[in-house]
């Protein structure tokens, strides 16, 4: 949708600035939540070569710890999908 601002009054532009920078900040905080799941994401992943054996009990006790239940369950997931992949 286009504005002509010039045509708003001085409150208008101001609440369409707002709502503009929300947006924007909004956008910033999704990319950098999707940035720290990926990175823990790469984290449980390079777990594996230390745990061996027992990385899929560690990775069970690391998601357990998180206090952050949507991040847990997008991790879960991602990690679910990658041993789907692999076949594993």
């Amino acid at each position: 949708m286009s504005h002509n601002l010039a045509d708003m009054d001085q409150a208008q532009r101001e609440r369409l600035a707002a709502e503009r920078a929300e947006a924007l900040e909004r956008h910033h905080a999704k990319k950098r939540a999707e940035l720290e799941i990926e990175a823990e994401f790469q984290r449980l992943l390079n777990g594996k070569s230390v745990h061996k054996g027992y990385w899929r009990a560690w990775v069970r006790d690391q998601l357990a710890a998180m206090e952050d239940e949507g991040r847990r369950d997008v991790l879960r997931k991602k990690l679910n999908d990658w041993m789907d992949q692999i076949g594993g």
